[in-house]
């Protein structure tokens, strides 16, 4: 099953209406969003309504009671009067109906908008704000109601460094629907700008925090789990950017989700390849937690019916040694010919001794100077 996104900036619970795990719809967003949009003046003209203020506080700090009987107020207050004005739209010739549900779908996004733009620190706000300029049509179509219309808009985002549509990817990485937020992913490594990274770099501590804050309470192990996904790609993406500021942030998500989730859910391996990438030697003490994993990860057939196997140690292990410009035959590595990239071990003899001369040769050198580093013994002989 495809995995879903989680919007940092709302509660999610997993809804498998579509396909299993493709879907974790938002639950903070009230059921009178579109119609709060409808009494909304634009941005600019936006005028202080104390009574919705007095609502929203009570919903938001208020106890259950309170917040409860205070959405219900709000839930009125701006449903009741469109709702009134419209009467039965069932009864209206079908184009107005048709006319009708399409306003409704725009009210809709209309708010998602706001408060997109709301969430937006001031450089990516200008960078959208001239992005919404140039296509609004399509700014529109990628907060519709229907998660085709945003697929689809999603998919017609111009791929410009530089500009918006970074911003505007990143924020369909945390759409409800997963084909949304897959696709988005895969603008997000076809751009990759500056734009896209420090997004996803965000996007990676948003939904790690809140993760590790018991955001998701039981019946709701599904939408943590799939996000592991998404954190595993964002972090895959931001490896290839060589994007040296997210480290910190990928390490934290290392340590909690390469702990606590299945290996089908976040790949250590892939995440310890991508921070090999960066190439940063912060990286190494979260990473030396990992080199003692045996699950098998790739293997190779070395001749002579022999098979060398590769596991998920063994590549967190190599990623340190290219951190640290160690070549993998130095500590006993089957290194395969190009095009071949597989290097491991034909016996977990060879491989704990790899480890152990690793070890020994990080504690011994990892804080001295690079020039002063000795290089580690070329035939290791043992390991305690």
């Amino acid at each position: 099953a495809r995995p879903a996104a989680t919007p940092t900036h709302q509660t999610a619970s997993p809804n498998v209406n579509r396909k299993p795990g493709a879907k974790i719809a938002g639950g903070m967003v009230l059921l009178c969003a579109g119609w709060l949009a409808a009494l909304s003046a634009p941005p600019a003209q936006a005028q202080q309504d104390p009574e919705l203020e007095r609502l929203v506080e009570k919903i938001t700090r208020g106890d259950e009671a309170e917040a409860r009987e205070a959405a219900e107020r709000l839930i009125e207050r701006v449903i009741g009067p469109v709702a009134q004005a419209l009467g039965s739209v069932e009864s209206r010739p079908a184009e107005e109906q048709t006319r009708v549900r399409d306003v409704l779908a725009r009210l809709s996004a209309a708010l998602r908008v706001r408060l997109f733009r709301a969430d937006l620190g001031p450089p990516e706000r200008k960078l959208y704000d001239d992005f919404a300029t140039q296509y609004p049509q399509l700014v529109e179509q990628l907060f519709h109601d229907d998660y085709r219309k945003r697929l689809g808009a999603v998919r017609r985002i111009p791929l410009e460094p530089g500009t918006g549509a970074g911003v505007l990817v990143v924020g369909k990485v945390n759409d409800s629907d997963g084909d949304v937020a897959a696709a988005a992913l895969e603008a997000a490594a076809a751009l990759h700008d500056d734009v896209v990274i420090r997004g996803l770099t965000r996007y990676v501590h948003d939904v790690t925090a809140a993760i590790k804050s018991g955001y998701y309470g039981p019946g709701e192990e599904e939408a943590a789990i799939v996000i592991g996904v998404f954190v595993d790609r964002s972090i895959r993406i931001l490896g290839e950017a060589r994007a040296r500021e997210s480290v910190p942030v990928i390490l934290e998500a290392l340590s909690h989700f390469g702990e606590t989730y299945p290996s089908d859910f976040f790949d250590v391996a892939q995440v310890a390849i991508a921070l090999a990438k960066i190439g940063d030697e912060r990286a190494a003490p979260a990473l030396l937690k990992f080199i003692d994993r045996n699950r098998p990860y790739r293997f190779h057939y070395a001749g002579q019916d022999k098979r060398a196997v590769q596991t998920v140690g063994d590549v967190v292990l190599l990623s340190l040694l290219r951190i640290y410009e160690i070549q993998a035959e130095t500590l006993g590595f089957l290194v395969a010919k190009p095009p071949s990239s597989f290097a491991g071990f034909v016996d977990d003899k060879f491989r704990e001794v790899a480890r152990h001369t690793f070890r020994k040769w990080y504690q011994q050198n990892a804080d001295k100077p690079r020039s002063e580093r000795r290089p580690p013994t070329t035939q290791p002989t043992g390991a305690k």
